[in-house]
């Protein structure tokens, strides 16, 4: 080999390298479906419109979410990773699930949430008369049910 051969070819590596790296740049994230179904613990009945987060399990730092349909059924798009799941809906316990997502798509079925309604004790409710009365030309007191 001359010396003018090996100018030429010395960079070669050097471009390798950088043609790798931009390559790996270039290269879409494999991305993952995630699905199921929230349901009411106690009736099995679906919930609509109850809020589904994809979180990172590190800091819990929002990923993607989304909402129920009317069928109760979810769908999320996500990188492969592990994360954490957080179902929530007015008047239930959030429930966080663990997932571990991985090529392809995942369903992870029906999942419960459990009620925080209370029943609640006898309920009275009490309402008085105004002692007042406006007229359009007067305003009139009225001593009805008054101690005086």
């Amino acid at each position: 080999m001359t010396t003018d051969n090996y100018r030429n070819f010395r960079f070669l590596p050097l471009l390798f390298t950088l043609f790798a790296i931009l390559v790996s740049f270039n290269l879409p994230a494999q991305q993952v479906r995630l699905s199921g179904t929230v349901v009411d613990e106690g009736s099995g009945e679906v919930l609509e419109f109850a809020n589904v987060s994809l979180m990172l399990p590190s800091d819990s730092s929002l990923v993607t979410g989304a909402t129920t349909g009317f069928d109760g059924q979810f769908e999320l798009e996500a990188t492969a990773g592990e994360y954490l799941l957080r179902l929530g809906f007015v008047g239930y316990a959030d429930k966080w699930v663990s997932v571990f997502l991985e090529s392809g798509t995942k369903d992870v079925g029906a999942l419960a949430l459990s009620s925080l309604a209370e029943q609640l004790g006898e309920v009275t409710v009490e309402a008085a008369a105004s002692l007042f009365r406006t007229e359009f030309d007067r305003r009139i007191f009225s001593l009805e049910n008054t101690v005086v």
